[in-house]
């Protein structure tokens, strides 16, 4: 199960940005190959048309069945896509229509639903490899082990779990800590001992930040009495030796959307000049003033999307290109007030 999730994770990343009939291909391959449901016997269904009245009609994008039995409803979008409660509301109508309790969105995260009476129940699965999660979703949804009972479980279960996980981090403060501290302690030490050896401690609780992209946090100071503060690293420099770069700026929302994968969000989709940005070989990967990762770039290509933007493709660089900007500040030119485009070049303002 972990090998077909995470076989489906790599298609994810690799087709991000591919349109959404080829999203739908890839699916019923899945549902067939992976989840082992049977073309030939009629249980993977694409596009299959609803009769509503005389002449309206709808049209979900898969229907997976066993025996003759509709079991869920399938709706895709671009992987690339937010959610949006549209989406949401239109496979709640075509579960309603079909009078199937289970439904399934794909887009940039993939949703479980279940129509529990009145009463719909969701669960959110990120497309991460060895996500526990998006295993047990291939091993509920598999042919062989399918039940509506089961998922409507998983559901509830994840639920309460992660209604408990929020429950003990509420509680989870600088004076428990202490408390914790002084009970550890007391078996051994006078409390008197204890409180004093405590005092020279500014102990708080803060949340770390995830590092999932690769990147490395900007510094923070320490909280702890009489060290010094880390300093941020001030901007690289621009020399002669300076290999030419185009700068990419992202923010943490969009980071948030596509996973905390910096590379997909500063590689997709700018509207810029092809004959320019050919011209550069590396881009920076830029995050709130700081260069996080470094590309090597392999080629541009045109976005079939009608609205002229522009995609690379590219490889982390060397670590001999890249250690020279990572981590670092932006130069101030490039921090000037006006210059509000996400794309920047080394050669402009010299």
């Amino acid at each position: 199960m972990k090998q077909f999730w995470n076989y489906i994770v790599e298609q994810y990343q690799k087709n991000y940005n591919k349109p959404e009939i080829e999203v739908q291909k890839e699916w019923e391959d899945f549902f067939s190959e992976i989840f082992g449901y049977k073309k030939i016997f009629g249980e993977i269904n694409p596009h299959k048309i609803i009769q509503i009245g005389a002449t309206k009609k709808v049209i979900p994008d898969i229907i997976i069945s066993k025996n003759g039995q509709d079991l869920f409803d399938v709706e895709l979008k671009q992987y690339n896509l937010p959610f949006t409660f549209d989406m949401e509301n239109q496979l709640k109508s075509y579960m309603a229509l079909l009078h199937i309790s289970v439904g399934i969105l794909i887009c940039q995260k993939l949703y479980i639903y279940v129509c529990d009476k009145d009463k719909l129940k969701k669960l959110e699965i990120s497309f991460e490899k060895d996500n526990p999660d998006g295993i047990k979703f291939i091993e509920l949804f598999s042919r062989d082990n399918y039940s509506r009972e089961d998922v409507e479980e998983f559901i509830d279960g994840k639920k309460l779990e992660i209604k408990n996980v929020q429950d003990i981090r509420a509680q989870i403060n600088a004076e428990l800590t202490i408390d914790l501290l002084k009970d550890y302690f007391s078996g051994e030490y006078k409390i008197e001992e204890i409180e004093k050896a405590l005092e020279i401690f500014d102990i708080t609780i803060d949340k770390k930040e995830k590092n999932s992209s690769g990147f490395i946090p900007v510094p923070q100071f320490s909280k702890t009495k009489n060290v010094e503060p880390v300093e941020e690293k001030d901007a690289f420099l621009e020399t002669d030796d300076t290999p030419d770069f185009i700068i990419i700026k992202t923010t943490p929302t969009r980071l948030a959307q596509v996973n905390n994968d910096l590379y997909y969000a500063v590689r997709y989709c700018w509207r810029v000049k092809l004959e320019t940005v050919q011209k550069y070989k590396y881009v920076l990967g830029v995050v709130e003033g700081f260069v996080r990762e470094v590309y090597e770039v392999e080629c541009w290509k045109l976005v079939n999307d009608g609205r002229g933007r522009y995609e690379f493709y590219g490889h982390k660089a060397p670590q001999e290109i890249a250690s020279q900007f990572i981590n670092m500040k932006i130069p101030s030119r490039f921090r000037k007030q006006g210059l509000a485009s996400p794309v920047l070049y080394s050669r402009m303002g010299k």
